[in-house]
């Protein structure tokens, strides 16, 4: 599991330049997990300090807890358009 977040964060630095502001200033990255795993997905994303999102439409089932208990996500939404929606708000609030 390391090394697929490894290499994702590799990818992520190499296109970075891509993303330069207009002055050549690179901009701050915020990078967004969304899965349905959290022994994957979301202890992968923690561990690598990104906002990790779990959805409830997968592997997560959540049984008398909103989020897991070993492996807490940043947020925990009902289904991946509702990660995507809270991404984009949380996005727009640091504009």
């Amino acid at each position: 599991m390391v090394s697929t977040y490894k290499y994702a964060e590799s990818v992520l630095d190499k296109i970075a330049p891509l993303s330069a502001g207009p002055n050549g200033q690179l901009l701050k990255r915020t990078v967004y997990a969304i899965g349905d795993n959290p022994y994957a997905d979301i202890a992968g994303a923690n561990a690598y300090g990104w906002n990790s999102v779990l959805v409830k439409t997968g592997v997560f089932k959540p049984r008398g807890y909103e989020n897991h208990h070993e492996h807490p996500a940043t947020t925990v939404v009902d289904h991946v358009e509702d990660a995507i929606r809270w991404i984009i708000a949380k996005e727009e609030k640091q504009l």
